[in-house]
């Protein structure tokens, strides 16, 4: 059975992000809320005894901060954009990604694909638990076409809603919580990359910023993006701020809010 914690790994050093659009920032310790590490011990088993005058016992198992000891879902979504030839003419990202693959435990049922993207996205590598496989795709990625991350983003997170997700099994309602958390993560995920893209400006608020929309908060977007997932759509639109408190005007906010929300008019 597997209550699957799902992990989107973007791994791009494309030109735009390779510029340093990011400011750095000093984070106080004190703030950064603390995970809780799993652990589980693997071998020696539970009936283990130690031999008579043994001095060492050899402990192994895999430890997690993220939510999965024994479970994982992984996709790499790998830039594959021509510029990348200047940025990273040594092949750091995919150099990062099979050293990270090579060390997880091998023990643990982690499944993993590879997306790869420059003017489109493609699955390279569908989810699997073969690591030899993972390594052989993310070795051979070719360096060609323009940047277009979020083609990445939306190839994966489809792989994931239409394949994987439909193969989570619960065996207890904690497990269930987890495979509803994992779904919600997947439907988070989109609905933020189709706001991302419709939105043509950066802006502090909300902590985006774009380079080729370095105008921060332009009065023409001081409004609200709306996502509406349809049957094989996703429908985007806008409304403005306060949209609950305008023109014409009902007798009550409760009406008002009726006749100007942008989903479900009646």
């Amino acid at each position: 059975m597997r209550s699957t914690p799902i992990v989107l790994l973007l791994v791009s050093m494309c030109g735009l992000l390779a510029s340093g659009s990011v400011a750095a920032q000093t984070t106080d310790s004190s703030t950064v809320p603390k995970r809780v590490v799993q652990i589980e011990i693997q071998s020696p088993s539970i009936d283990f005894t130690a031999v008579q005058g043994e001095t060492t016992v050899e402990v192994e198992g895999i430890a997690s901060a993220i939510g999965g000891v024994r479970y994982l879902d992984m996709m790499f979504v790998m830039d594959t954009s021509q510029s990348l030839r200047s940025t990273d003419p040594t092949d750091f990202r995919s150099a990062g990604a099979v050293g990270l693959v090579r060390n997880l435990s091998p023990r643990s049922d982690i499944k993993i694909g590879v997306v790869s993207f420059d003017s489109k996205g493609q699955l390279v590598q569908p989810m699997t638990s073969e690591r030899d496989s993972v390594v052989e795709a993310l070795q051979k990625l070719p360096r060609s076409g323009n940047t277009n991350l979020a083609a990445g983003l939306l190839t994966a997170l489809k792989e994931l809603e239409e394949k994987e997700a439909q193969e989570l099994i619960a065996g207890s309602p904690r497990e269930l919580a987890r495979c509803l958390q994992s779904m919600e993560v997947l439907k988070l995920a989109e609905m933020w990359t189709h706001a991302a893209l419709t939105r043509k400006a950066s802006c502090r608020f909300l902590t985006i910023s774009k380079l080729e929309y370095p105008d921060n908060d332009p009065p023409e977007w001081h409004k609200f993006i709306t996502i509406k997932k349809g049957q094989d759509t996703v429908e985007v639109g806008d409304r403005p701020l306060y949209y609950w408190n305008k023109q014409p005007y009902a007798l009550t906010y409760k009406e008002n809010y009726e006749r100007h929300k942008p989903w479900g008019k009646k």
